[in-house]
């Protein structure tokens, strides 16, 4: 199963944040560790993330 990064927003100096949009078709219990896991791969690569929900 893919995944994909909604949007990143890139900075001076190489800087890159990452932003998630989720909602609870995305983010169900069941389906959030595996996103957290990829996260934080994505992470220990250099990007930094922003989360953004639906209910926000």
């Amino acid at each position: 199963m893919g995944s994909r990064i909604d949007t990143v927003v890139e900075g001076s100096n190489d800087v890159r944040l990452t932003i998630k949009c989720g909602g609870d078709e995305f983010d169900s219990p069941g389906r959030w560790q595996a996103g957290m896991h990829r996260q934080r791969i994505l992470e220990r690569a250099g990007l930094v993330f922003w989360r953004c929900f639906a209910s926000t």
